[in-house]
């Protein structure tokens, strides 16, 4: 006995996506974000109807290396122990983009006007994909932590949304 599947349902399973948003009682982005030299910091962006916020829309500021921490705290807490703790984002780089755009710079004398517009519009689109990235892997991040029915609900993640300061400095002497 052999099953077949109809060229509908191949179309159908082939175009499965995943909506990391299906809850709209907590809605995350990152709709802006801002390099500075080796770091970014990104603005993390969050709307709710849950009561455990103090409000229902509301923006805070953060680095790479709070994503770290909530993914670490996460990972360390015992009450997770067995579950599957979306991966952190990596670390971003920006170092090949910056390297070249240096390299181009010395080379400028080397070559015509529009040689060197030319390979400085390539540069920069390549840097702009790899910043569009960085807060693309850092945004599915949040969005798979707020997909999760447990982790949704962690104390640490909400500090992480909500508290309005600086955290890099708060988590050096706070003890979420």
């Amino acid at each position: 006995m052999t099953s077949t599947i109809d060229e509908s349902n191949k179309e159908k399973m082939r175009s499965v996506s995943v909506d990391l948003n299906h809850d709209a009682s907590l809605l995350i982005d990152i709709p802006d974000a801002l390099c500075e030299r080796d770091k970014v910091k990104f603005t993390v962006h969050t709307k709710t109807t849950l009561s455990s916020f103090q409000k229902p829309d509301f923006s805070v500021p953060r680095q790479h290396e709070d994503f770290i921490w909530l993914h670490d705290t996460l990972v360390e807490t015992e009450d997770y122990a067995g579950l599957i703790i979306p991966p952190a984002p990596p670390k971003p780089d920006f170092e090949s983009p910056r390297e070249k755009m240096h390299k181009l710079g010395e080379g400028e004398a080397t070559m015509t006007k529009e040689e060197y517009s030319k390979m400085k519009q390539e540069l920069e689109a390549e840097y702009l994909a790899v910043f569009k990235k960085t807060v693309q892997v850092h945004e599915v991040f949040l969005q798979r932590v707020s997909s999760h029915p447990m982790l949704s609900k962690d104390r640490n993640f909400q500090i992480f949304l909500e508290y309005d300061q600086d955290l890099t400095e708060s988590r050096k002497w706070m003890n979420f």
